[in-house]
C-alpha cells in the first residue's frame, strides 16, 4: 500500500471515506488497484484495477457530472516504465480517462483551480523523469507542462494563490535541490530557493511570516540534512536548522506551545522525532556534535556529525584540539592513527555570528591488545593489559 488520502465523503454516509493505492510485487501477482474504502468499517465501495503498480490517489472535485467527488490515480505499466494518470469516476471506480506521461511513474498528484476556463477544477501530474503535466480533469488532456530537470517528483502541495493571479499556486517535493513553487495557471517557476540538499520532504504551512499567505515547511535529505521554515510568497528562509540525519517525514500541526505560530514535526531516516516551533524562538547559533564510536584500538577511524543549531553554514573541526584545522566539511571523517586521548573542538558560523564546542578527552585511541602464548610455561600475556 502507498499512500492513502481522505476527504470526501464517496457513499453519501455524512463520513469522510479512504482512497488507497497498492502495488505489484516480484511475481505480478499483486493488486494493482487504487481501493475506495468505507471510512467507518473499511469496507471496499469500489476498486479499479489499473493492471500496474499504483504510487498515488486523490480526491479531487466532481469532474464528471455528477456532482459527487472523482479521484485521479498516479500509476506505471505493469514493468514500470511508462508513467499513467488515471481520472476515475468517484460514483463506481470506473476509468474515466488515461493519461500517459514521459517519465517511468507517477508519485505527485494534487488539485488545481480551474485554469482552462470550462468551470471544472483541473489537476498537476509530476513522474519519475521531473516533467510535471497540468491537465484537463474532465478529458485527461494536456494544457500545460514544465520540467524541473532530471528529477524525481515525489508529492506535490497545494498553497494559496502566493503571485495574486487568482490561482491556488504548487510547492515540489523532488529529488532536486532547491524548493520550488509553480504557478497553478500556466506551470512557470514563481520562486526558486537552494537548499542544502534533495528537497524530499515538503508541507503546507499556514501564514508565519505575517503576509496572510500559507508559507512552506521543508527537508532535506542525502548527506545535508537540514529543515526550513520558508516564506511561501518569496522563498526567502525564515527559520533553518540542521536536523543530524536524512529527513524522511514532514508535517504541520498548530500551535502546541502558546506561542500562535505553527509547528513542524520532522521524522528522521535513524529514528529521531521531533516538534519545532515556527514563532519566535532562541535561533542562536549553537554548536554541536557527536561521533558515531568514542574509544577503540588504532588505527581508530570515527565518522562525526555536525548536530549545530541556528543555521550553521561552515564548519572548523579540530580533532587533536592543537590550533590545526583539520576538515572544513560538515560531517567529516578522521582516523587516530596513534593512540591517546583526544579533545575534540568544533567551530560554526553563519557568515555573520560564530559558536564554538570542546569536548575535552573525548576520544580514547588506544593500542590493540596482543596475545602471546607461552606454551612451555601455560601461560597468556595480554598487551596493553
Amino acid at each position: 500500500v502507498y499512500p492513502v488520502w481522505a476527504g470526501y465523503d464517496y457513499n453519501g454516509d455524512g463520513i469522510m471515506d479512504v482512497l488507497a493505492s497498492t502495488g505489484n510485487d516480484g511475481n505480478n501477482t499483486g493488486p494493482k488497484r487504487i481501493f475506495c474504502l468505507d471510512g467507518t468499517d473499511g469496507e471496499v465501495i469500489w476498486d479499479t484495477d489499473t493492471d500496474g503498480p499504483n504510487f498515488a490517489c486523490l480526491g479531487v472535485s466532481d469532474f464528471t457530472g455528477d456532482d459527487l467527488p472523482d479521484a485521479i490515480g498516479g500509476s506505471s505499466t505493469n514493468d514500470e516504465s511508462t508513467g499513467k494518470v488515471y481520472g476515475i469516476d468517484g460514483s463506481d471506480g470506473s476509468v474515466a480517462w488515461t493519461y500517459t506521461t514521459g517519465g517511468s511513474s507517477v508519485w505527485a498528484l494534487e488539485q488545481l483551480d480551474d485554469i482552462d476556463g470550462d468551470g471544472i477544477k483541473d489537476v498537476i501530474a509530476g513522474d519519475f523523469q521531473g516533467n510535471y503535466y497540468l491537465l484537463d480533469a474532465s478529458a485527461g488532456s494536456m494544457i500545460n507542462s514544465g520540467t524541473a530537470g532530471t528529477s524525481i517528483f515525489i508529492r506535490f502541495e497545494r498553497l494559496d494563490d502566493v503571485n495574486g493571479n487568482g490561482h491556488a499556486d504548487i510547492a515540489f517535493a523532488y529529488s532536486g535541490s532547491n524548493a520550488i513553487v509553480a504557478d497553478g495557471l500556466d506551470g512557470s517557476n514563481i520562486w526558486l530557493s537552494p537548499l542544502a540538499d534533495k528537497c524530499w520532504n515538503i508541507d503546507k504551512l499556514p501564514d508565519i511570516s505575517g503576509d496572510g499567505l500559507s508559507d512552506l515547511i521543508a527537508g532535506t535529505l542525502f548527506s545535508s540534512n537540514f529543515c526550513y521554515f520558508l516564506d511561501g510568497s518569496t522563498g526567502g528562509t525564515i527559520h533553518s536548522f540542521n536536523y543530524g540525519e536524512p529527513v524522511d517525514a514532514i508535517g504541520a500541526i498548530p500551535d502546541i506551545n502558546g506561542d500562535w505560530s505553527w509547528e513542524m514535526v520532522t521524522g528522521g531516516r535513524n529514528g529521531k522525532l521531533t516538534c519545532s516551533s515556527s514563532g519566535p524562538a532562541d535561533e542562536s547559533l549553537t554548536a554541536a556534535f557527536n561521533a558515531d564510536v568514542t574509544t577503540g584500538p588504532i588505527p581508530l577511524t570515527i565518522q562525526f556529525t555536525d548536530l549545530s543549531t541556528g543555521g550553521a553554514s561552515a564548519w572548523e573541526w579540530d580533532f587533536e584540539n592543537d590550533g590545526i584545522i583539520d576538515a572544513t566539511v560538515q560531517d567529516p571523517q578522521h582516523t587516530y592513527p596513534e593512540s591517546g586521548l583526544y579533545s575534540v573542538s568544533l567551530t560554526v558560523s553563519d557568515g555573520v555570528e560564530s559558536s564554538t564546542v570542546l569536548k575535552e578527552d573525548y576520544i580514547s585511541a588506544m593500542d590493540p591488545v596482543q596475545i602471546q602464548e607461552y606454551h612451555d610455561q601455560n601461560v597468556l600475556m595480554a598487551h596493553p593489559n
